[in-house]
């Protein structure tokens, strides 16, 4: 999206934090129990040689480090607005989304990472995909009010990091069912097309390198 040259590197999960502490990266957050909280995405830029952890904090990084290179996705003034939104999807996001979310994901995952997250994720098991759907559903018919009706984004005709969010959470559903599932089939028919529509706009930027 910034057209610059990257490379992805796969972490399995228990590598995470080692992998922090290697490029000199503090913890994103604190679990309850007082633990650091390692997470990815993550970014090491050799020009620099900075190591930036956390989608914001990275998106920030890069709109000031190389403000010429594709669209600002932070503008300024808005920081406060994406934490705003962040802990909105919190409260509309239903529990049983993350629980099927969940179940899919520790059946993809390589060894190490099932083991892990057996250690450390806590989730409800087992919740009916078809409940969990429908709750999932409901969430994005509230997300889709925050998009002015006509509009691309939801800051506008302009890509902002929240959209970039959005489309995860689309695109996680996608990896997890597939692409050729009826559930995604549906949800590209959600709020008249409104998702699928954003991800056309977006899928450009998709390419794993």
């Amino acid at each position: 999206m910034k057209g610059l040259a990257y490379k992805t590197v796969w972490v399995e999960y228990p590598d995470i934090g080692p992998l922090y502490k290697k490029l000199g990266m503090k913890e994103t957050q604190t679990r309850e129990n007082g633990e650091p909280l390692y997470s990815l995405p993550a970014i090491h830029d050799p020009k620099t040689g900075k190591s930036v952890p956390d989608s914001l904090q990275i998106v920030e990084y890069l709109d000031e480090t190389y403000p010429g290179n594709g669209p600002i996705l932070m503008p300024k003034g808005t920081h406060a607005f994406y934490q705003a939104f962040l802990a909105a999807l919190d409260t509309v996001l239903s529990p049983n989304y993350w629980n099927i979310v969940m179940d899919l994901q520790f059946a993809v995952l390589n060894p190490p990472s099932q083991e892990w997250w057996n250690k450390v994720k806590v989730w409800e098991k087992g919740v009916d995909q078809k409940l969990g759907f429908e709750d999932t559903e409901k969430s994005f018919k509230v997300i889709e009010k925050w998009y002015k009706p006509g509009e691309k984004y939801i800051g506008g005709n302009e890509i902002v990091l929240a959209d970039l969010h959005t489309a995860g959470l689309l695109v996680w559903i996608r990896a997890l069912w597939g692409k050729d599932s009826p559930e995604w089939a549906n949800v590209l028919t959600w709020n008249n097309g409104r998702w699928s529509h954003l991800l056309d706009n977006l899928s450009k930027y998709e390419q794993v390198l």
